[in-house]
């Protein structure tokens, strides 16, 4: 009797267990020979879009100067979506770039990270508690404004979509489509 229950305990553990989970995204990119770099550096990080909202389903890559990829994983969901990154490298001193690719399948982006890392001989950057953190999708400021009906004369709105009715000096709003200063 005691053997079919650990039985079915060990069926449970094995249907529960992370790493029988298969992820679906295969990897755009792949990295250098494990072999061919003597150090090597970790970064425990997590891609966030705006700034905020962790990105699930991706996969982040490495590269340096060269544009040669030294590390390309895909995040992991039973970890709180954070990717595990083990660089190859030879020397300190080398700048890292990073490029995510995400999305859904037939309509995958790809973007590089503002982020950039010094390369440093068996060193670790962040942690599951604190993940480094790699952007992408960042506003650097008002794009084109899209309109769905058109705007009454002279309406004005904040860069929240918000209609006000008067603009303060020196901030920006949108008026009939158009980005304008307050005067």
């Amino acid at each position: 009797m005691a053997h079919k229950h650990s039985l079915t305990l060990l069926t449970a553990l094995v249907l529960l267990c992370p790493a029988v989970t298969a992820q679906t995204r295969t990897q755009k990119y792949t990295a250098c020979d494990e072999h061919k770099y003597q150090s090597n550096m970790t970064i425990t990080a997590v891609v966030v879009d705006k700034g905020w909202n962790v990105v699930n389903d991706c996969e982040v890559a490495v590269f340096d100067a060269n544009g040669e990829c030294r590390c390309s994983r895909l995040n992991d969901p039973q970890q709180g979506n954070l990717v595990f990154l083990t660089i190859q490298g030879e020397g300190s001193g080398e700048k890292l770039t990073f490029k995510v690719v995400y999305g859904n399948a037939g309509d995958y982006r790809e973007e590089t990270c503002p982020e950039t890392v010094t390369f440093v001989n068996d060193s670790s950057l962040g942690s599951e508690q604190e993940p480094f953190k790699l952007n992408i999708s960042q506003w650097t400021g008002v794009g084109n404004v899209l309109k769905d009906k058109p705007l009454a004369e002279d309406e004005i709105y904040n860069l929240l979509g918000q209609r006000v009715s008067h603009m303060v000096k020196g901030q920006l709003y949108i008026v009939n489509g158009k980005k304008v200063f307050g005067k």
